[in-house]
């Protein structure tokens, strides 16, 4: 499948909706007030990422909604530890991406001045166990 991006005058772009582990081919062509383009660049091959950085929102009080995206439908889980010297990661959820692939899990945030960490990763065994 092809697709055009056109960024006007513009030098750069944010393309947000790849698909995780999927291959991908870029390139660049210019052009100019009669849409005369130019010779295309040297392609640029990118894998998308399994998984997307986590966001942490802790607007409601006692709680802590992590949400990260990973391809649709894809197996992951989240794990937390209450301190990283040295971490003792601890299974928080197991989850599955939604048809947009969006995962969001609620944690119930230990009392006030309780802190934690957290990591997902995608599971791409069928058989994860839970500890």
């Amino acid at each position: 499948m092809t697709n055009r991006v056109d960024v006007g005058a513009g030098t750069s772009v944010v393309l947000d909706d790849l698909a995780a582990e999927t291959d991908y081919s870029f390139y660049v062509v210019a052009y100019d007030s009669d849409q005369n383009e130019s010779e295309p660049s040297n392609f640029l091959l990118y894998t998308a990422h399994a998984i997307s950085a986590l966001t942490l929102d802790a607007s409601i009080p006692g709680t802590m909604t992590i949400s990260f995206s990973v391809a649709p439908y894809a197996d992951c889980h989240v794990e937390y530890t209450d301190t990283l010297s040295p971490p003792d990661w601890q299974l928080l959820a197991l989850a599955t991406g939604d048809a947009d692939g969006t995962v969001t899990i609620i944690d119930e945030v230990p009392a006030p001045g309780g802190c934690r960490f957290y990591r997902a990763a995608v599971d791409f065994l069928d058989d994860f166990e839970t500890p």
